[in-house]
């Protein structure tokens, strides 16, 4: 209703009649609030208020997006940030908006707009994409990578499959979500707190599996050859555990990359049927578990 209002008004600014009945609609919705009745007035918040002055002021300086005060209070909150003094407030602000305005011709005359850049750097590194360090990348070789869609656990373990490579049908089972464990700093909140790790479960599924070969390399401190097999695991947001201790979880968390070693099993899921939860179910006991010996 609003927004016809508004396009009447635009339309017939001139025609008095008009511009009276578009105002008496603007004032339905205060009425419908306030009722004239002093204790409600705090259904009345001040943007209510507002929309009686909308037709006014279309009338006499044009359309609203040309005076809103979005860009100007956008400005004064970027302003906020400049000011370094609590005794001299307005002399930081002229101050930084001077060396600002230097700096800003300095990178269009010299085309030295990302060397001068204030900003944080951005992260060059594609979304779904791993950085790898200097470090390793000198020793690294693209060729060397092979890509399996599924590995096995050794003594008759179950068969894992690759999200990204492996086909999925509706007629045979998941088998790409697993059971991991991890070392975890708990005190990894605490600031001044010394690191203490401990041993945790996690849930995810498994999205890639590389066979990756490094060289004997001092710097890596490997004197030999070394193949390492890393997975792909975006991790399962694990909400809670029911009465029974099986978790659930909802939505999906971050792509993290772990050495295969920790992996322990497959999981199996069943969706909640009243909501969008699913509850993972893990058959993995003692036999399964991971061990971490200090030193490896």
């Amino acid at each position: 209703m609003v927004l016809r209002d508004m396009l009447i008004c635009r339309n017939s600014a001139d025609n008095k009649r008009n511009n009276d009945i578009i105002a008496i609609n603007f004032q339905v919705p205060f009425i419908l609030y306030y009722q004239y009745d002093p204790e409600r007035a705090s259904a009345c918040p001040v943007t209510l208020h507002g929309i009686l002055h909308i037709v006014k002021s279309i009338i006499e300086m044009g359309p609203i997006w040309a005076y809103w005060a979005y860009p100007m209070e956008r400005f004064c909150g970027w302003l906020q940030l400049c000011i370094k003094s609590h005794q001299h407030p307005f002399a930081a602000i002229h101050n930084y908006l001077v060396l600002h305005a230097i700096l800003s011709q300095i990178k269009l005359i010299y085309g030295l707009k990302d060397v001068l850049s204030l900003k944080p750097p951005r992260n060059s590194t594609p979304k779904g994409a791993f950085a790898c360090p200097d470090l390793v990348w000198c020793h690294f070789n693209s060729d060397t990578i092979v890509q399996w869609a599924k590995v096995r656990r050794l003594g008759g373990g179950d068969d894992m499959l690759a999200s990204e490579l492996a086909s999925y049908a509706e007629n045979r089972r998941d088998a790409t979500f697993i059971c991991y464990d991890m070392h975890v700093d708990k005190n990894a909140r605490k600031r001044n707190a010394p690191k203490e790790y401990v041993k945790k479960t996690f849930y995810g599924q498994l999205e890639n599996i590389c066979v990756i070969t490094l060289p004997a390399a001092a710097d890596l401190q490997l004197e030999l050859e070394t193949t390492l097999i890393l997975v792909a695991v975006k991790r399962c947001k694990i909400q809670d555990q029911n009465c029974r201790g099986t978790s659930y979880y909802e939505d999906m968390g971050v792509l993290e990359v772990v050495d295969i070693a920790v992996v322990q099993c497959l999981v199996a899921r069943i969706q909640a049927v009243n909501d969008m939860h699913y509850f993972i179910l893990n058959r993995s006991g003692a036999l399964q578990e991971s061990y971490f010996v200090p030193g490896e």
